[in-house]
C-alpha cells in the first residue's frame, strides 16, 4: 500500500509543469483588445507560457513563486522610452487640430504668437 501512495504521489507531482516563475494574486493588465485583467501567470525560458486565473498555480510548479498580494502588474516596462526629437518638435508646433475655418487657424497662430517671440507682423498668409 505504502508504494501505491508513493507512485500516486509521484505521478501527481509530474502534472505540473515546471517553470520559472509564477505571480499569483495579482491584477495583471493584458494587453489585448478588450482590456482583460488576469489574476496569475506563468514564466518559462523569458516567455509567458500562460496568464489565467489562480489555477495556474495547480498547473504550474516552480522554486520562484511571488504573492503580488493584489498589485497591478503591467507589461511592456523594459527600458525607459520616449521620443525626445518628436516632443520638442511638437512643442514647436501650431495645434490647428478641430479647427474649422481659416479664421480659426488664424486665430490660433495668433495666439501661438503671443506666447512665443514670433510676432503676426512677420507672418505671410498665403
Amino acid at each position: 500500500m505504502r508504494k501505491f501512495y508513493f507512485l500516486l504521489l509521484l505521478i501527481l507531482s509530474s502534472c505540473a509543469k515546471k517553470v520559472d516563475l509564477i505571480v499569483h494574486n495579482a491584477e495583471v493588465y493584458v494587453v489585448d483588445l478588450n482590456f482583460n485583467k488576469s489574476s496569475a501567470f506563468a514564466i518559462k525560458d523569458g516567455f509567458f507560457v500562460e496568464v489565467g486565473e489562480e489555477e495556474i498555480l495547480k498547473k504550474y510548479s516552480s522554486n520562484n513563486i511571488i504573492d503580488a498580494q493584489g498589485l497591478p502588474v503591467y507589461p511592456g516596462f523594459i527600458d525607459s522610452h520616449a521620443h525626445f526629437y518628436n516632443l520638442g518638435y511638437s512643442k514647436n508646433q501650431v495645434d490647428l487640430f478641430n479647427t474649422k475655418s481659416l479664421k480659426d487657424d488664424v486665430e490660433r497662430v495668433a495666439k501661438r504668437c503671443t506666447k512665443t517671440t514670433l510676432h503676426m507682423s512677420h507672418l505671410k498668409i498665403v
